[in-house]
């Protein structure tokens, strides 16, 4: 009786595990849209330093890493060069920013995040 018991829950483990791990929710990041260009140099950055479309945008965040504000600060330069656009993150409409050299803000409600790509500084190669 007692190993039945135990063969019951083990199945009953087995196949909320399966429903735990097929439930899957929103992607991170869907619906990538480039809206503006800024720069808080003047022609020193033009959209020439930043040649992205929507793709490439949501390839960099596919990319990205999550960071914390401290980790930008002490380990990143935000750069004044940026692009400005929309997405859904984790389901949610969000508004983003893109700074030259690999960083990104995610503003979501009142919260804040940040990412950075290490690996995407050919994606911002002039071409």
């Amino acid at each position: 009786m007692e190993v039945r018991a135990w063969l019951l829950f083990g199945g009953w483990v087995a196949s909320v595990a399966c429903v735990a791990t097929s439930s899957a929710g929103p992607p991170e990041f869907a619906r990538v849209e480039i809206r503006s260009f800024h720069s808080d140099v003047g022609e020193r950055c033009t959209t020439a330093d930043m040649p992205l479309s929507d793709e490439q945008a949501h390839i960099f965040f596919s990319r990205s890493r999550a960071v914390t504000s401290r980790t930008v600060h002490d380990d990143y330069d935000l750069l004044p060069c940026y692009l400005v656009g929309v997405m859904q993150f984790r389901g949610k409409p969000a508004r983003w920013q893109l700074h030259l050299g690999g960083v990104a803000i995610i503003v979501q409600g009142q919260r804040t995040r940040y990412f950075v790509c290490d690996d995407c500084e050919s994606m911002f190669e002039r071409k």
